[in-house]
């Protein structure tokens, strides 16, 4: 083998050796870049939880109603003493009763089980209501 013909095959297999050694290296690279990226993800999801539920905790009805009380002082939370009692009409015994539900019956009965529409049927009373106590 002819020393020219030797340092030719050399030079071909150092060639592809560094590319070998290039190609490697950027596999590497693009790893450690991979998981630097799921650390970067990891770090927003958690970020977007924390965002979401200070969200929801700013949107709560406790927290409103005390922002609510400290812009305006004159407000209060209802207690026993400004509850209102509403007066109710009873039906009579024998007496059908003010309000009826009807079940719609054009409809085809499959679907009914689906969705209940129903429909108030109002009369006046025949004789005097009897309030609740």
């Amino acid at each position: 083998m002819k020393l020219s013909r030797f340092i030719q095959c050399m030079t071909i297999i150092t060639v592809v050796a560094l590319i070998y050694i290039n190609m490697q290296i950027q596999i590497y690279d693009l790893a450690y870049k991979g998981k630097h990226k799921e650390g970067q993800i990891t770090d927003l999801s958690e970020t977007n939880a924390m965002v979401n539920y200070n969200i929801l905790q700013l949107k709560s009805s406790s927290h409103l109603g005390v922002e609510l009380l400290a812009k305006r002082p004159d407000l209060r939370f209802g207690d026993s003493r400004h509850t209102i009692q509403l007066v109710t009409m009873e039906k009579a015994d024998g007496q059908k009763p003010l309000l009826t539900v009807v079940k719609n019956k054009r409809t085809n009965p499959f679907l009914n089980f689906f969705t209940s529409r129903a429909e108030a049927d109002a009369r006046t009373p025949d004789k005097d209501l009897v309030p609740r106590p």
